[in-house]
């Protein structure tokens, strides 16, 4: 219920506010008024200038996505601020990052989380590898192949798999 509350006030607010780190400010505020005890969400914010190809980046608590540049490079976006709904009037901040020639993934923690039959976990570095070797095929197509070699190593899967890619 939290995760549809924090999505339909996303879905509002947005339509009027243009600055990722003011909005997650916005959000915060309204869950926090609200929320159980205990109870917390993870967002990142991001907005695209296509003239500049540029990303406008804010993150409460997500995730850091990780940026694979065409030259087979990798670059994370580490800043975050709290999660949404622990602590009222968080100011959150936003950066803005160079988005040319390069693909950017956001996911859930559940894939760097994941462990395998010896308890290790897959972890930024892991998931990078698996980035990098499936490089040349199509989103939809890596994706797969992503997630279905990651579950054919017998990794042990305790949260969701979500991963989202962007292209420049």
């Amino acid at each position: 219920l939290l995760m549809s509350k924090a999505s339909s006030l996303y879905s509002f607010l947005s339509k009027t506010n243009f600055s990722a780190a003011d909005l997650l400010t916005e959000l915060n505020n309204e869950i926090c008024e609200t929320i159980s005890r205990g109870m917390f969400v993870t967002m990142l914010v991001g907005i695209y200038d296509s003239n500049k190809k540029e990303m406008l980046l804010s993150s409460a608590g997500h995730e850091p996505p990780i940026i694979f540049s065409k030259d087979g490079s990798f670059t994370n976006y580490a800043e975050a601020g709290p999660p949404l709904g622990i602590m009222p009037n968080t100011k959150y901040t936003e950066d803005t990052i160079s988005f040319l020639d390069s693909s950017m993934y956001i996911f859930t923690d559940g894939i760097t989380e994941i462990k395998n039959p010896e308890g290790n976990e897959l972890g930024s570095k892991g998931f990078q590898n698996y980035i990098t070797k499936f490089k040349d095929k199509p989103n939809y197509e890596r994706l797969k192949l992503i997630i279905d070699n990651v579950l054919g190593s017998k990794y042990i899967q305790k949260d969701d798999l979500t991963i989202v890619v962007l292209d420049s």
